[in-house]
């Protein structure tokens, strides 16, 4: 999604076709995954308790046929079917990603060590200060000792 939308920045009169072909394979797919609901549901689609999912589903859906039939044109309201379409693979993937319950776990147990990790870098930068200080010091009292300019050291590469 994100190879797409940046491809359709910096072209967006030119999609390239595999853009194309896989946005109708995607659109075929989710066309059955319908199909295959309404089926099973029939006239409880609207009233189970997952309507608002399967509303949103077929709405875009929808979005998407009208997407690709009015892919020629760049109104305002070819934008916001656009737009549509991008939120729901974004929410599509989420909620797949919802029934990933190993996932879920490596996410909140990364989520849970954030702090440890920012405190651990805060350290690192803390310690690579004060040994950047400690090297400095040292060819400095380096440089007093022997009375030299630092251009006429091999330090003067270094820095």
């Amino acid at each position: 999604m994100m190879y797409v939308a940046d491809e359709e920045i910096k072209n967006p009169n030119d999609v390239p076709q595999w853009v194309r072909v896989g946005d109708i394979l995607f659109l075929a797919f989710y066309t059955m995954e319908m199909v295959l609901k309404l089926v099973v549901h029939r006239q409880w689609f609207f009233c189970n308790a997952n309507w608002k999912i399967n509303t949103l589903d077929l709405t875009l859906v929808a979005a998407d046929y009208i997407s690709l039939t009015a892919s020629g044109g760049s109104g305002g309201a070819l934008r916001l079917v656009r737009t549509l379409k991008q939120l729901g693979r974004i929410t599509r993937t989420v909620r797949v990603m919802a029934h990933m319950k190993h996932l879920r776990v490596l996410v909140v147990c990364i989520e849970g060590s954030f702090w440890s990790l920012f405190w651990s870098v805060v350290m690192l930068v803390m310690v690579c200060g004060l040994f950047s200080l400690v090297l400095v010091q040292i060819v400095t009292s380096y440089l007093v000792e022997t009375g030299e300019a630092i251009e006429g050291t091999v330090f003067y590469d270094l820095f």
